[in-house]
């Protein structure tokens, strides 16, 4: 992931369940500068029809602070954000 100021963040994960089409899990870890990762949280995100749309619900636990879980928080609103942005621009 690469920040608006240039910076490289490196994850790595391993999927736990993937069922189509509505529900995926997967661990997630940041990597410190030598590759070594650090705390793993657990992420799930399922899907689900709603009157012709879909609801997309994410749910991320493991987290070691409060700090860590509202940066994550951030992280994550600001990626649907862009997504929404994208999605309004392709229809």
């Amino acid at each position: 992931m690469r920040s608006p100021e240039g910076v490289d963040h490196w994850l790595r994960g391993i999927y736990r369940e993937i069922v189509a089409p509505g529900r995926l899990v997967f661990t997630h870890a940041w990597l410190d500068t030598q590759g070594k990762p650090g705390k793993e949280t657990l992420v799930t995100i399922t899907l689900a029809e709603r009157g012709g749309k879909t609801l997309l619900t994410l749910h991320q636990t493991g987290f070691q602070s409060v700090e860590s879980r509202d940066g994550h928080k951030e992280g994550w609103t600001s990626t649907f954000d862009r997504l929404a942005e994208y999605l309004v621009g392709a229809a």
